[in-house]
């Protein structure tokens, strides 16, 4: 057992070690061809390659929702059989995945890791924190496919495909060609 002299993390191997060390470096020397996105882990970059690939090898048997990862997969399935084994020891609301836990708990610590480069504006979320940048870019990917007109966010798109049809509709983001 190889132990972090930082944080005391045990890892298995010295090279379990030295890939824990880049947490604290913060070296990343894993870079997709596609989009030059950085990663500490060689398995990370191959798992992100899926996104750029569109492979989803994890297939739900219920309902046949495919998945990128088994990890993902694994926390689908618990919305067939209604398992919430994470539990929040603030308010005891119990949630099918690890991270959904994560990000709850965030609303008790009042964390905001997400801090916009342009405005340091704070998000809770990622997803959050794109979408506001876009109020810097101008970008608008959400189109509506009625009258073409464009938005910065997909639940803004949703309720004007109201005036349109009478009823809330999912979007997908335009993809960039």
């Amino acid at each position: 057992m190889k132990v972090c002299t930082l944080c005391f993390h045990q890892c298995a191997s010295p090279s379990a070690l030295v890939a824990h060390m880049r947490k604290h470096t913060g070296e990343k020397p894993f870079e997709c061809t596609e989009c030059h996105k950085k990663f500490t882990r060689a398995d990370h970059l191959r798992l992100h390659l899926r996104t750029h690939t569109g492979e989803k090898p994890f297939e739900c048997t219920e309902c046949y929702k495919k998945f990128r990862q088994a990890g993902h997969l694994r926390g689908h399935l618990r919305t067939h059989t209604g398992e919430k084994p994470f539990e929040c020891t603030e308010c005891s609301k119990k949630f099918t995945e690890a991270g959904t836990l994560r990000m709850h708990l965030r609303t008790h610590t009042g964390e905001k890791p997400f801090e916009c480069t342009k405005c340091h504006k704070k998000f809770t979320r990622a997803g959050h924190l794109r979408g506001h940048l876009r109020t810097h870019t101008g970008e608008k990917p959400y189109e509506c496919t009625e009258c073409q007109k464009k938005f910065t966010q997909a639940r803004n798109l949703r309720m004007h495909l109201r005036a349109h049809t009478g009823k809330k509709l999912q979007v997908k983001q335009k993809v960039p060609e």
